[in-house]
């Protein structure tokens, strides 16, 4: 039965049918993993099938949506003795498909002669995966010290992700490199590269302590939201005596983003923000979302929206808080329900009347 299978399995391919046949061949290629019965012979004779059909499909295959296809059409180029590696593995670097392909790409690398290696470890330094990038830059760094390799390492210290810089750090560090220093230097001397800005306050967050709050203010004040935003993130870091100014600041903001900082430096931080003050700047920002945040955190909130449930309730912020506690496990609605404290007497009949308020809107 099993020959006949095979055999029928076989007869299907052909050149217009392989590209659905690769759909399969993911558990195909599983039954490696089957202890029972030795597979391998056959999926070594389907492979070859599927290669000598289409080829071209197989290769456009480590492209496939499904990533259980593009891993199994890699592995059937790889094994061919005549596939061309390196421009399967340029092809991968190239893409932004699958950062477990890319890594495997630089795998293979290694099995590769100098000339083609050295220019794909090139290609990797730009790939859109931070692991493959640090693999790159760990290789390229290798060796003894010149000043082609000072640069690359200087470079990779803006990297966006903290990978590459660390490895950077790594070569750096021997001879004595301050990278605070490299930071700090790049801020204060207004860096009109926001993305580097961003990135530098973010690196230096992580490696210095508050001896830097000062220049995370100056930062705080930058025209650039993302830059704004980094900086009182840092500052929540460095100056933790300084949450309650860092939550207001965060909430008088005009970008959404930056807002949200606020609402992290209360729940994570312990900053305090009066109410009333929270509601005035988000009303004012026009940002309910935030606002519903807020208003789970302390049951006195839930007085208040009562008295606005039945003053307005058809507004966006009692609308959104019904509809959110309706979704509620009713015995969980007063002792679960996401707040940050335990709730007194009296906070049941609170939450009752705003819910049938609501319920009546």
């Amino acid at each position: 039965m099993r020959t006949v299978a095979r055999s029928s399995l076989l007869s299907l391919v052909e050149p217009d049918t392989v590209p659905r046949l690769l759909t399969i061949l993911p558990a195909i290629q599983g039954l490696l993993h089957k202890s029972r019965t030795d597979h391998s012979d056959w999926i070594g004779v389907f492979g070859a099938a599927l290669m000598k059909a289409n080829s071209g499909a197989v290769m456009s295959g480590v492209a496939h949506a499904d990533a259980h296809v593009r891993r199994a059409c890699f592995e059937l180029l790889i094994q061919q003795p005549d596939f061309d590696t390196a421009a399967l593995i340029r092809g991968i670097l190239q893409g932004r498909t699958d950062n477990v392909l890319a890594g495997r790409a630089m795998e293979l690398c290694a099995t590769l002669p100098s000339g083609p290696r050295q220019e794909l470890h090139a290609l990797a330094l730009r790939s859109a995966y931070p692991l493959v990038r640090a693999e790159a830059l760990r290789v390229a760094l290798a060796g003894g010290r010149d000043a082609a390799k000072d640069q690359l390492a200087l470079g990779a210290l803006l990297d966006p992700t903290m990978q590459p810089r660390a490895v950077a750090g790594a070569y750096l560090a021997p001879q004595g490199f301050d990278r605070c220093q490299f930071y700090r230097t790049l801020l204060a001397e207004g860096q009109p590269n926001v993305s580097q800005q961003r990135i530098a306050i973010v690196a230096l967050a992580a490696l210095s302590g508050q001896e830097d709050a000062t220049l995370f203010r100056q930062s705080a004040m930058s025209p650039y939201a993302t830059v704004r935003g980094v900086a009182l993130a840092a500052l929540l870091r460095a100056a933790p005596e300084d949450k309650d100014a860092i939550a207001l600041a965060a909430l008088g903001d005009s970008d959404a983003t930056v807002r949200r900082i606020a609402f992290a430096a209360v729940t994570r931080h312990g900053a305090f923000v009066p109410f009333d003050t929270v509601a005035r700047l988000l009303e004012r920002a026009r940002d309910p979302r935030l606002l519903h945040s807020f208003v789970r955190l302390h049951w006195p909130v839930m007085a208040a929206l009562r008295a606005a449930a039945q003053q307005a309730p058809e507004s966006v912020l009692v609308c959104g808080l019904v509809q959110w506690m309706a979704g509620q496990e009713p015995e969980k609605r007063v002792v679960a329900s996401g707040f940050a404290h335990p709730l007194p007497d009296g906070a049941d009949e609170v939450i009752r009347g705003l819910i049938a308020a609501g319920a009546g809107s």
